[in-house]
């Protein structure tokens, strides 16, 4: 079952509310955690939730189970998304303003890394995460 979303494409259902709840991290707006934080802009919705049904779509072509992630926003007006499984972590921070994705891993308790990458890059991170 697909819901037509605001995006303009079909989205799978089981997307729909984490789609809702990013949605609402528009409302934010300056200093919403009382130190100086940014606004989360639209632009920064819409560019995770067209990476959240890339990567679904990829993950379920691949026949990974899905499992939304956990969503935060980010004081500099980023939304951080961020998978577990196993001994694999995985979380990719929007940024206001850039064309690359930030991504931090971790595996099996070692230091985490940090890297800018393009989308299909980070999409290949998630997958890697995901597949435990």
């Amino acid at each position: 079952m697909t819901i037509r979303h605001s995006l303009t494409i079909d989205i799978p259902a089981f997307l729909s509310e984490l789609f809702a709840q990013i949605d609402r991290y528009q409302d934010l707006g300056p200093n919403w955690d009382g130190e100086g934080a940014l606004p989360i802009e639209r632009k920064v919705v819409l560019r995770a939730k067209n990476l959240l049904q890339l990567i679904a779509t990829r993950a379920t072509s691949l026949g990974l189970r899905w499992e939304n992630p956990s969503v935060a926003p980010n004081p500099d007006g980023a939304l951080e998304l961020a998978w577990e499984k196993d001994d694999r972590w995985v979380m990719l921070i929007i940024e206001p303003g850039q064309s690359k994705v930030g991504c931090a891993t971790q595996e099996h308790g070692t230091e985490p890394r940090y890297r800018s990458l393009s989308k299909d890059e980070a999409i290949g991170q998630v997958l890697w995460a995901i597949r435990g």
